[in-house]
């Protein structure tokens, strides 16, 4: 068991029980299934299918091409080339259309577009900073409470604060 599921076998095929023994994806996969916890949701892979399913097996998402665990229930989303970032409902948190998100633990997000072009956006995808820069890095305060942005323009290093003012 999982995070309150396992991953079984049952007469040459797989599927998953919910911690009653429940069925939450039925007996019928050829390969074993991969799955990755997001919060109180599970994604499940099978057969290169990504979906996004609560504990009675409810699909909450399949459509996108790959969803993958990120930082605080969050989860990274792709298709095609897009990437993008879901929350556990499914709900849109970054749309899908960069070619990266970082991954961090604030309420920030650095995101390069397709054209290789740097920015920052919070949770509700307000820019702080706009898509202009050749690299962002997010940096975290030790006690996780304050966050800053570190960016390169034309081999130049600069620092930003969550208001989107320079301050070095």
């Amino acid at each position: 068991y999982e995070d309150n599921y396992c991953v079984m076998r049952l007469n040459g095929k797989w599927g998953i029980l919910n911690y009653k023994g429940n069925t939450i994806v039925d007996f019928k996969y050829d390969n074993e299934i991969t799955t990755y916890s997001v919060g109180d949701r599970i994604i499940v892979v099978t057969d290169d299918k990504y979906t996004l399913i609560d504990l009675n097996g409810n699909v909450i998402t399949d459509k996108y091409d790959t969803i993958m665990p990120h930082i605080d229930g969050l989860a990274c989303i792709t298709l095609g080339n897009n990437v993008g970032i879901i929350d556990s409902n499914g709900e849109i948190v970054i749309d899908c259309k960069y070619k990266w998100v970082q991954p961090s633990s604030s309420s920030y997000f650095a995101v390069c577009s397709q054209d290789d072009k740097w920015g920052v956006l919070d949770r509700n995808q307000n820019v702080i900073l706009g898509l202009e820069y050749d690299f962002v890095d997010i940096s975290m305060s030790k006690d996780g409470e304050t966050a800053v942005f570190n960016v390169k323009l034309s081999g130049k290093s600069a620092l930003y604060n969550t208001s989107g003012e320079r301050i070095a």
